[in-house]
């Protein structure tokens, strides 16, 4: 698969203050069969703020994307003006979907740090959320480096505080379904629904349920919905590994071997990558 072209510039739009820095005629991105966003137009002049509203899942991180040459167009042309610099901030749930990073990989990026200063980090945050109990991004974001850090029963108590003063924060009953299905908490199927519910459209959301039913024993449904999150979310490595499960589960080992292979050979961590290792190499000897 070649790598999505960026947007070319026009050399000639910066001679025309009054020609549009963006430009976006009938964009579309198309996905198996799908069209997540079609015959979209747009422009953005010097000066102007434009806002993208609309549902989760009805396709505006799929547009921005498109228009950064992130996510390669179906149909449609996107112009810059030459000399245009574009800034991105992707918005994800906090179990991310293209780039998981553990706090620990996060502060080690771009210098290494000894272990033992990465702790002290961890415990500065913790300590100013402490200190601060009205700082309601500060203690989501201990919640959160919690679970990133393998603290399960600090997260779940974390998380379950949290989701008491704000009991329809998506992300908290995503990361709580997945918390109680590890601990074999009944719990996980009821917040793994009320999360879908509140979010159909979202791929974190589908994925999990999806995840939970097959572990529960509901397969085919849950292929399904792992399926429509594969869709929804791109080319996620752990939403793969999720489907290879499910299609072991019902026999298709030829299958479930081939998106195995294309979890694995990624480029990227996620969450399960171990355990879909030991299913390959038991898929392969049999």
């Amino acid at each position: 698969m070649s790598l999505p072209r960026r947007p070319s510039p026009d050399k000639g739009l910066d001679r025309r203050k009054d020609r549009p820095l963006v430009r976006v005629e009938g964009l579309g991105v198309q996905r198996s069969g799908r069209w997540l966003v079609r015959d979209v137009d747009l422009t953005v002049s010097r000066g102007e703020i434009v806002a993208l509203i609309g549902p989760n899942g009805a396709g505006k991180t799929t547009t921005a994307k498109a228009i950064l040459g992130i996510e390669a167009p179906s149909a449609g042309r996107v112009t810059l003006a030459r000399g245009t610099r574009i800034g991105y901030v992707p918005q994800r749930l906090a179990i991310d979907w293209t780039l998981p990073l553990t706090v620990r990989h996060l502060m080690t990026l771009t210098a290494r740090h000894p272990r033992a200063a990465v702790e002290r980090a961890l415990a500065d945050l913790e300590a100013w959320s402490a200190a601060h109990p009205g700082d309601y991004a500060a203690r989501r974001a201990v919640a959160v480096a919690y679970l990133q850090a393998g603290r399960h029963e600090d997260a779940t108590a974390a998380h379950e505080a949290l989701l008491a003063a704000q009991p329809n924060d998506l992300v908290l009953l995503n990361n709580l379904a997945l918390l109680y299905h590890r601990a074999g908490d009944p719990r996980a199927m009821d917040y793994a629904r009320r999360a879908y519910e509140l979010a159909p459209l979202e791929p974190a959301a589908i994925d999990t349920l999806g995840w939970i039913l097959v572990q529960d024993g509901e397969v085919e449904r849950g292929l399904a919905l792992l399926r429509e999150a594969y869709v929804r979310g791109g080319d996620n490595p752990q939403v793969r590994y999720h489907i290879a499960v499910a299609l072991n589960r019902l026999g298709r080992t030829e299958a479930a071997r081939a998106e195995l292979q294309a979890a694995l050979t990624a480029g990227r961590e996620f969450d399960g990558i171990d355990q879909a290792r030991r299913l390959m190499e038991q898929l392969s000897g049999s």
